[in-house]
């Protein structure tokens, strides 16, 4: 099975990969912003009319953009949204290992030197 694939990016840097994992010519569409908004999806939606969308881990942007992208219709493929969500997430990450009964190191959020040693006494300077 073949699909067309179409990359929206703020920049060439990231897209070499994209050329080496489609199975079909990729067509690139280079945001003038550095971040993707909802309006500029919707004018890609309306002018490609796609089957679906993948929404990439690693980037609030796209996990913002998912909620957009599903209120047009256009279907999500792949890890759900609430899935993106709560693997970005870090109290819904640590409440699904906390009730699957995964171990884990525990984590604290420091901001200073200070903090960082006093949460963690057990780790030398």
């Amino acid at each position: 099975v073949k699909f067309d694939a179409l990359s929206d990016s703020v920049g060439p840097g990231s897209q070499h990969q994209s050329f080496s994992v489609a199975s079909a010519p990729v067509r690139l569409i280079f945001a003038a912003e550095l971040l993707l908004t909802p309006e500029d999806v919707e004018s890609i939606v309306n002018l490609e009319h796609p089957d679906g969308a993948v929404v990439q881990f690693g980037g609030q942007t796209a996990i913002k953009l998912t909620e957009a992208l599903m209120k047009m219709g256009v279907p999500i493929l792949g890890t759900s949204a609430e899935n993106v969500d709560a693997a970005e997430d870090r109290e819904l990450f640590d409440n699904i290992l906390e009730t699957c009964g995964i171990p884990r190191p525990k984590g604290e959020t420091v901001y200073t030197a200070e903090e960082a040693k006093a949460a963690r006494p057990d780790v030398p300077d």
